[in-house]
């Protein structure tokens, strides 16, 4: 070789280190800052009593009930690609998950579990897996706030809330039940929307309760 300098001549690619990476499983403690970013800031952990850990690219992580004094703003800086994304909260921890010009990519889908509401207000999602909403309310806040999912399922008990957002043509949603107390299963609490703005696709599993929170928001 060349003492001085490296030269590299042909076709091919060269690998430095290990390429395979295990993804771990992270959760959010809420103990250090409000900060979500990729490789760099330790404030996520294995368990809650673990040393912080950083999130890495292709990590599934889960949002509960944060530490003492933690935190349940969220607030992504660059787009994060998760696997998975579960959020397990309970009523009184109401996360809200933030973005300017950012937002969750990659292939990986969110479930919703546990009574207590999450509102994803990431500006620039583009993630493409599905939504689960099994518990408690889901809040839209921004056209983009829920990706490119490839389906949106709202289980009976629990609720999405639309918030203004136009679902358009751009998502499918699956229903079959009512929310707590009988409200509606999928309500719109912000601007109201007519005709092709509305939810032009929808699959019911069983009988199920829509709208009635305030706003109006047209099906089919």
């Amino acid at each position: 070789p060349n003492v001085d300098n490296v030269h590299f001549a042909g076709t091919g690619r060269i690998q430095i280190g290990s390429s395979t990476y295990v993804p771990k499983n992270l959760v959010w403690p809420g103990s250090v800052d409000t900060t979500w970013d990729t490789n760099n800031t330790a404030n996520w952990a294995t368990s809650p009593a673990t040393t912080p850990q950083k999130f890495q690219t292709f990590d599934n992580v889960t949002f509960g009930n944060p530490a003492a004094a933690g935190t349940t703003a969220v607030d992504l800086f660059g787009s994060v690609q998760p696997s998975s994304v579960t959020f397990m909260n309970t009523a009184g921890n109401d996360y809200v998950i933030s973005g300017f010009n950012t937002g969750i990519g990659g292939l990986g889908g969110v479930i919703k579990d546990g009574d207590g509401p999450v509102t994803l207000r990431a500006g620039s999602s583009s993630f493409t897996g599905p939504i689960v909403v099994n518990a408690g309310r889901l809040i839209a806040s921004g056209n983009k706030a829920f990706g490119n999912s490839s389906g949106i399922t709202i289980a009976n008990g629990a609720q999405l809330d639309l918030n203004g957002m136009q679902p358009g043509a751009i998502y499918s949603f699956t229903i079959g039940g009512t929310a707590p107390n009988g409200a509606g299963i999928i309500v719109n609490s912000g601007v109201q929307h007519f005709a092709d703005g509305g939810i032009r696709d929808l699959t019911l599993t069983a009988n199920a309760s829509v709208g009635n929170d305030g706003s109006r928001f047209d099906i089919g």
